[in-house]
């Protein structure tokens, strides 16, 4: 268990893949220094697809760029985390933002 507390914590694709997301979170919460501090957290959406990876590849510059993208779709699709995790969430900010047409979801939490 980890006992320090930190200024900025990140989890990428973590929640998308972990049995009880929620005793994730709280945990991953409980790491946050002070309300300064910053929780980040990537994850796909179900909009992030092998397909809709391919459709934003142009040309094959873009195929070297995107790899890593489509790579990441193949593993996560279909494993969306639901918003409702963050809903019920107490003495804490929760903000998202939606990147790369909408396949990529991050939220910030920062403590009250």
């Amino acid at each position: 268990m980890i006992k320090e507390k930190f200024d900025v914590v990140s989890a990428t694709s973590l929640l998308s893949v972990v049995e009880n997301k929620e005793e994730t979170l709280t945990k991953i919460i409980s790491l946050l220094k002070d309300k300064k501090s910053t929780l980040i957290i990537i994850e796909p959406t179900n909009l992030m697809t092998k397909e809709s990876v391919k459709a934003i590849m142009l040309d094959l510059k873009t195929i070297w760029f995107y790899k890593g993208l489509l790579l990441w779709a193949s593993a996560r699709e279909g494993k969306e985390t639901p918003l409702t995790l963050f809903t019920n969430l107490e003495n804490v900010k929760v903000t998202h933002h939606y990147h790369l047409k909408n396949m990529v979801r991050v939220t910030y939490i920062r403590l009250l």
